[in-house]
């Protein structure tokens, strides 16, 4: 069966399993009609009908079973429309969702779950597939990637939505210190200097030593007697004190060096510089998440989920209309969950089952 066949084939299964009830209800009226009809055929054309009677009467038992029964009650198929749950899920995934079982219990953190968007959400309230990450009484919140000295907040990079730092260490840039997903989220970096790249903007380097000690000569930065930042002419540096104006804890001490208002360097008093990936926290314990895409690159302050209701995440963290990015209510209620996301049957390359 060549692409295109295949093409029409998967149109044709989201049709038949999003098929509405009011046709389902026609359908089988229109086949209890033609076997009414041809139950009070004569007797000399009855024994060339008994197939097709067999056949309509096996119709209606599947029709009735699988979309009046099954489909409602039990098990659905459901269409994987965007990116919002990679890697877990891809686009154009075809999965199975068990609609029975949270009628015996409820949604567990980790539950791949399938549910209406609220209208605020979504005016039309698609179904939407997330995961459950807090359950009622659970206290959430997450933080973007930061650099921290003796565990305070340097820097926080919650800017740039699909934009996310990444971090180096001076003399080998190769090695880079963003692994992928926040598996371990904190690195201690040995030498106290780190360098942060992002796309578009200059690198910035964060150094531990005495602010006071820093000084700006026509063109150049010096900690002491060393040169940590030389800049083009006419570009001149600007040293000030304090991070507070860049997410920074406004109790450290620190030397913050600008170039034409853009951060380019900082100098801060401590032991310890940490790299601290961003993260979710719940119940104040760092979530160490092995199915997400990448870290969050987004604040979000605690929230209490409220009883009935849960907080949904996609593992696509930075890519995802969940639960962090609602804007008027952030949790969603329990009775508007449609069921567990339990497998994917399509493509058959793709079969599995869902955790």
């Amino acid at each position: 069966m060549n692409s295109a066949a295949f093409f029409w084939l998967s149109l044709d299964a989201d049709w038949l399993a999003n098929i509405s009830v009011k046709w389902v209800l026609v359908v089988v009226g229109l086949l209890l009609l033609l076997r009414v009809t041809m139950a009070h055929s004569n007797a000399g054309t009855r024994h060339a009908t008994d197939s097709v009677a067999e056949f309509i009467e096996s119709a209606l038992i599947a029709i009735v079973l699988v979309f009046l029964i099954i489909r409602p009650f039990i098990v659905q198929a459901f269409y994987i429309p965007s990116e919002s749950m990679v890697p877990t899920l891809q686009k154009g995934d075809r999965i199975l969702v068990n609609k029975f079982i949270y009628h015996f219990t409820q949604p567990r953190r980790g539950d791949v779950v399938v549910f209406r968007a609220p209208h605020e959400v979504s005016y039309d309230e698609k179904d939407f597939i997330k995961r459950v990450v807090a359950i009622p009484g659970d206290v959430i919140q997450a933080v973007p990637e930061r650099i921290l000295a003796d565990d305070r907040v340097v820097l926080s990079f919650a800017d740039g939505y699909h934009s996310r730092p990444e971090f180096f260490v001076p003399g080998n840039r190769v090695k880079s210190l963003s692994p992928p997903g926040v598996v371990n989220s904190k690195l201690e970096v040995l030498d106290g200097h780190v360098i942060v790249s992002m796309s578009g903007s200059p690198d910035q380097e964060i150094y531990l030593g005495d602010p006071s000690a820093v000084r700006a000569v026509e063109d150049r930065v010096y900690l002491g007697d060393r040169m940590i930042l030389q800049l083009d002419p006419p570009d001149r540096p600007v040293v000030t004190m304090g991070l507070a104006a860049y997410n920074g804890d406004p109790t450290l001490d620190a030397a913050v060096i600008t170039v034409g208002g853009e951060l380019r360097a900082v100098v801060v008093r401590g032991r310890r510089l940490i790299i601290d990936h961003g993260h979710v926290i719940r119940n104040g314990e760092e979530l160490r998440e092995k199915t997400v895409k990448e870290p969050p690159n987004y604040d979000m302050p605690p929230i209490t989920v409220p009883p009935g209701e849960y907080f949904v995440m996609g593992d696509n963290r930075n890519d995802s209309n969940d639960s962090h990015a609602w804007i008027n209510k952030k949790t969603l209620e329990g009775d508007r969950i449609i069921g567990r996301a339990e497998a994917i049957f399509w493509p058959l390359y793709r079969i599995r089952l869902i955790r």
